[in-house]
């Protein structure tokens, strides 16, 4: 994959401004053939209709060759005086030559039709994108943005895209994410499209800036931008072709601070994998979980880091830097019908009891990822941006013995500090060891390579 693609040439963008021409020549060639074919009487006929009299055409044959059969039959007996044997093995083979004159008269017809639809269908296809590709020529804005994004991708050494274009920038992502479900469903084929609007989208879908700015921030409202991404950059890969902007893909994996347009139903999800004992007991199940799940206390989501990946929040970490605030269960327990009788318990002897940090120590109560993506590096990249937020901090964790998580909190730098009995409403209380990484270590234990590499603003260069 090339890394960094050149930019185009001045003018080979500004002639796309007259692409429609070659588009037109195109669409001229198709109507004149679908004309010529109309010409001879292949005019295309109602699918079901056109089927359906074929098949009675077919019958209709079927029953005239059965007809002609047995007449041939009865002159072959009565005036020529053949054997009855033979007679028939003379009719079979007449009938079978009239059977298969009928059978491929109809699959010809039929393989004509299809012919004459295609036709038809390449030709509105051509038309929509031509259509598309003039809105975008035509509109000042979108020509804006697009040389906004070609200067940083030049390398400008000054700030090219700031607040004032924004709504300018998510226009663009918008008219973007149109294409996706007409690409998703078929409706629109990646290699007709692709010529025309592959510069378009990946200098988009990879630019830093519309990256930073609106895509890994709000994937929620991108994910059709996602989900094309992955498609289109697999049709280019296994058609040889290179990828706009490729140091800087879409679908590589991001951690940042959560913020309130997160999809918090996943979140809550999350979080409730994360140990067999505190959740369960406090939300009895991950639907309960997702659906009252209170973002307040020590779930602040200001103490909330989460990693994205494909459109997707895939990790979750729930790290106490500062005073820990208190749930207020009265009004959880008002506002969220669903919870169970427990959760005040829980409240009161775990969460609540949550002692206070300060930047300079720091508590990591959760860290989760989403089962389909474990073992990806997820869980180190997530912790690593979080040591880089907190870089001169005291760092501690507990973690549940037999957890296998430990193994990658070793190769992070964490060392065993001691060991204690864990918390759980039942009997059965885990056995907990409390693990403490000091701040400013640089110690990763040798686990960098495997984990990825996260820069100061929590992009992991690593493209899951």
């Amino acid at each position: 994959m090339m890394n960094r693609a050149l930019p185009r040439d001045r003018e080979q963008r500004t002639a796309e401004g007259n692409a429609s021409s070659a588009g037109d020549a195109v669409l001229r060639r198709c109507e004149e053939k679908l004309e010529r074919e109309k010409g001879t009487g292949m005019d295309k006929p109602e699918k079901k209709d056109a089927r359906g009299k074929y098949f009675a055409i077919a019958i209709a044959v079927f029953a005239l060759a059965i007809g002609i059969a047995y007449l041939t039959r009865l002159f072959l007996r009565g005036v020529v005086g053949m054997e009855a044997e033979e007679a028939s093995l003379v009719t079979s083979m007449l009938e079978g030559i009239v059977a298969s004159i009928a059978i491929a008269q109809v699959l010809q017809q039929l393989k004509r039709d299809e012919s004459i639809e295609q036709e038809q269908t390449d030709i509105i296809e051509a038309r929509f994108i031509l259509e598309y590709n003039q809105a975008f020529i035509q509109d000042e804005n979108m020509t804006q943005v697009e040389e906004l994004l070609e200067r940083q991708m030049e390398g400008a050494t000054e700030k090219v895209i700031d607040s004032s274009h924004r709504q300018k920038c998510i226009n663009y992502l918008v008219y973007l994410e149109g294409l996706a479900p007409l690409i998703m469903r078929d409706v629109l084929k990646l290699e007709h499209i692709d010529d025309l609007m592959a510069y378009r989208f990946f200098l988009a879908a990879n630019s830093p800036a519309m990256q930073e700015d609106q895509l890994f921030q709000y994937p929620e409202y991108y994910l059709g931008c996602f989900r094309l991404y992955r498609r289109w950059k697999e049709y280019r890969l296994s058609e040889g072709k290179d990828i706009l902007q490729g140091d800087t893909p879409l679908d590589r994996l991001y951690c940042r601070k959560a913020r309130a347009s997160d999809n918090k139903r996943k979140i809550a999800q999350l979080l409730f994998e994360t140990d067999p004992y505190i959740f369960p007991a406090a939300f009895e199940t991950k639907a309960i979980a997702a659906d009252e799940f209170p973002f307040s206390g020590v779930f602040d989501l200001k103490n909330i880091f989460i990693a994205i990946w494909n459109g997707e929040t895939v990790g979750a970490a729930v790290v106490c830097h500062g005073p820990n605030e208190k749930i207020d269960v009265r009004q959880a327990m008002r506002e969220r019908s669903k919870l169970p009788k427990t959760f005040p318990a829980v409240c009161r002897d775990y969460f609540n009891q949550l002692g206070d940090y300060s930047e300079k120590s720091i508590y990591i109560a959760c860290l989760s990822v989403d089962p389909d993506c474990r073992n990806q590096g997820v869980g180190g990249a997530l912790l690593r941006y979080v040591f880089e937020q907190f870089p001169e901090a005291k760092v501690t964790l507990d973690v549940v013995e037999g957890n296998p998580a430990e193994s990658l909190y070793v190769k992070l730098g964490f060392k065993a500090e001691s060991e204690k009995e864990g918390y759980s409403l039942t009997k059965e209380k885990p056995k907990v060891k409390t693990m403490v990484r000091e701040g400013d270590s640089g110690d990763d234990g040798g686990g960098s390579a495997d984990l990825g590499l996260c820069d100061p603003k929590g992009i992991v260069f690593r493209s899951l």
